[in-house]
């Protein structure tokens, strides 16, 4: 995010491969940030990081962890509730049953804590971002369709790579919608006492113990 904000392209390419060496889930947020590079005008380095992230989720899931671990590459698809392997079945699902993709998102107190948990957390500004719906919601909506609990909620690694997105979209909200000084203010002093102390347990013990 530092490198492709800057427009650092060489260190850019560079950081995008080193990423792949550490979850398998990744080409996921690559894929979602050169939608994002075309939304924002940057078409060329838009569309070859996107054919990048393709690539590279084809590689790691079907070649290297295919070869590896039976059913390792068709973990998250594998347990869904929707037919990802079968595209006609599923743009069919879309116009015979729409209902069942917001489902998905609501049918849990789990998931709804989690969603509470990760936007909660940035005083929901991710929201107003497209940078957030082009990455972290895929990757939530991929997680919350499998028929697995434990893809759902945040007690395991699955919310680790998360982060970074989350606050790049929290501040190219509040570039974007051009908050005063003040305002901006109270928001920190909101995310800092009230989010961070009340929805994040780790912190809070800490400070207890």
């Amino acid at each position: 995010l530092y490198t492709w904000y800057f427009k650092k392209w060489k260190l850019y390419w560079l950081v995008l491969f080193l990423s792949l060496l550490f979850k398998e889930d990744v080409p996921i947020f690559i894929v979602g940030l050169g939608l994002f590079s075309s939304l924002r005008k940057q078409l060329k380095i838009g569309i070859l990081t996107v054919l990048f992230g393709l690539l590279s989720y084809y590689v790691i899931k079907y070649q290297i962890m295919g070869s590896i671990s039976t059913g390792a590459d068709d973990a998250y698809i594998g347990t869904s509730i929707l037919p990802f392997t079968n595209p006609p079945q599923l743009i069919n699902l879309l116009f015979s049953e729409p209902g069942i993709f917001l489902n998905i998102i609501f049918d849990s107190p789990t998931k709804l804590h989690t969603l509470l948990i990760l936007y909660g957390q940035l005083i929901f500004l991710p929201f107003f971002s497209a940078l957030s719906w082009l990455t972290i919601f895929p990757y939530l909506f991929l997680r919350f369709s499998s028929i697995l609990p434990h893809y759902w909620g945040t007690h395991f690694h699955y919310n680790a790579d998360l982060a970074p997105f989350l606050t790049a979209s929290a501040i190219f909200a509040l570039k974007e919608i051009r908050f005063s000084r003040r305002f901006v203010t109270i928001l920190l002093v909101i995310t800092v006492v009230i989010a961070n102390l009340r929805l994040n347990p780790l912190i809070l013990n800490t400070l207890r113990f």
